[in-house]
């Protein structure tokens, strides 16, 4: 008798043994009768006993079957993250877990989605930090990778952050609750935490920028320093001052204006009641121009965004979008539109594109939940709108930055709280400007989540590679994690 045959003999013993001392509960409509029914059901608790018996023995069987002769199969506790670095959840009834079926071990990764068909949401009940299960609506393969404290959030810090490193080899998260709150530095491929970083110095918690080229290597704006402070994870912090008079330096009001993909980045440096912009090079740490800032519509001083390609800058104000060159210069290119949310990338022929979210327009032609902008010639196009079949744009939509700094995938995220979903609406979107393509991969179901403040709000990234997306959500329970959606090549 071999290793296995032992340990299964001992458990079907053992299972003799103490099986009359199990009480069945009778169940009327799903829950347990009155204490007094117990006893005359217990003539039930033979007809379990067999069947336990006989499924202790048919997967002995099964196992001794397909196991090689010299094979010994070992059964070990499934490893328990500790709870200084992952916390716990509790899951609470929400619209998500009722009536919710136990979900499908995940599968390869299925071809992704691009139809305009509804697909009614389908419940399912909160799952365990690390596991992997394919997602009932849409087939694509997902996988929690954080384990929040109850009524805490472990997730990006928004749609605008950078969340992948520059190789797709760890993820910024944000973490709330008791549990050292703060920037955490996570492994996507285990969910393992790697490290935790006080960056509470920097201009927003949204306004942390990963190396261009350096996996290791991060980067913030300390405004009362003037100073960019980079940080080496699992390594040393060092600042460097910003070249010039500057007093102090920030982004303005445009959260995650250091979430391009390249050295090049524009930062407001202000001294007394003057307020400059500078193109800023953090390769070489050195300022590269510089020229007074242009003042938004409603009256502040926001910071251009950084084009995919480094050749230029792209104001977003209220009403308009102004490009700029390298030398933070207008270059006469501005376009009369009023978006919502936006992310920079590069289209199928590596020219520079912005894509858009926009609720309203003066002819009605240009809505939609991604609208492509040429940034050299102003032209518009609505790839995932009414003008291509598809709903008008899910209100609480955001944009996630681009993936590498050549790629022309984009992720979307649309909006929660929808009781019955339609086509777009609670959805994890990529859009492929290669072709121009709308992918639907998942229902992210954020429910009730109004007690998590800015993160009620399902944030989206995805890797440089196009290989993952994340996303954050509560799935209907009391903790906003992190989910990864596995994309095929």
């Amino acid at each position: 008798m071999d290793e296995l045959d032992r340990r299964l003999s001992a458990a079907a013993e053992s299972l003799r043994r103490e099986v009359d001392g199990i009480e069945v509960p009778h169940l009327v409509d799903g829950r347990p009768a009155a204490k007094q029914a117990r006893n005359r059901d217990r003539s039930a608790i033979p007809l379990v006993a067999a069947a336990v018996l006989v499924a202790v023995f048919a997967v002995g069987a099964f196992l001794v079957a397909r196991r090689p002769a010299d094979d010994i199969v070992l059964t070990e506790p499934a490893s328990t993250p500790p709870a200084s670095t992952t916390g716990s959840t509790v899951p609470a009834t929400s619209p998500s877990t009722s009536a919710a079926t136990p979900l499908p071990p995940a599968d390869p990764i299925a071809p992704l989605v691009s139809d305009l068909e509804p697909r009614p949401l389908t419940p399912i009940a909160p799952v365990a930090r690390g596991d992997a299960f394919t997602e009932p609506d849409f087939g694509t393969t997902v996988t929690k990778l954080s384990d929040a404290e109850t009524g805490a959030v472990i997730a990006p810090a928004s749609s605008t952050s950078q969340v992948y490193n520059a190789d797709g080899s760890l993820l910024l998260l944000y973490r709330t609750g008791v549990v050292a709150p703060g920037h955490i530095i996570v492994d996507p491929t285990s969910g393992e935490i790697v490290d935790t970083l006080d960056l509470s110095s920097a201009t927003d918690i949204e306004d942390i920028a990963w190396d261009a080229t350096d996996p290791n290597l991060l980067r913030y704006l300390d405004s009362s320093l003037a100073a960019f402070v980079e940080v080496e994870v699992g390594g040393d912090t060092t600042v460097h001052p910003i070249p010039g008079e500057c007093d102090a330096a920030d982004f303005g009001d445009v959260a995650g204006a250091s979430a391009g993909r390249n050295s090049l980045m524009a930062i407001a440096c202000r001294t007394g009641d003057t307020v400059d912009w500078i193109a800023y090079d953090t390769a070489t740490r050195t300022v590269t121009a510089r020229r007074p800032a242009l003042t938004s519509t409603n009256g502040t001083v926001d910071t251009p965004l950084t084009m995919s390609s480094g050749r230029g800058f792209v104001l977003v104000d209220d009403d308009e979008i102004i490009v700029l060159d390298a030398g933070l210069e207008p270059t006469g290119v501005v376009v009369d539109v009023e978006v919502s949310a936006a992310a920079l990338a590069l289209d199928d022929e590596g020219r520079d594109v912005l894509v858009a979210t926009v609720f309203d327009d003066a002819d009605g032609d240009l809505i939609g939940t991604a609208v492509k902008i040429d940034l050299d010639t102003g032209e518009q196009q609505v790839i995932t709108g009414q003008a291509t079949g598809y709903p008008y744009p899910p209100t609480g939509t955001t944009i996630g930055v681009a993936g590498g700094a050549d790629s022309t995938l984009v992720a979307i995220i649309t909006s929660p709280e929808a009781s019955e979903p339609g086509t777009l609406d609670d959805e994890v979107l990529v859009i492929d400007l290669a072709n121009d393509t709308t992918f639907r991969l998942a229902h992210h179901r954020m429910f009730d989540a109004d007690e998590f403040g800015n993160w009620s709000t399902p944030y989206v990234a995805i890797a440089p590679d196009g290989s993952s997306v994340v996303f954050s959500s509560n799935f209907g329970a009391d903790a906003v994690d992190t989910y990864l959606i596995s994309l095929p090549d």
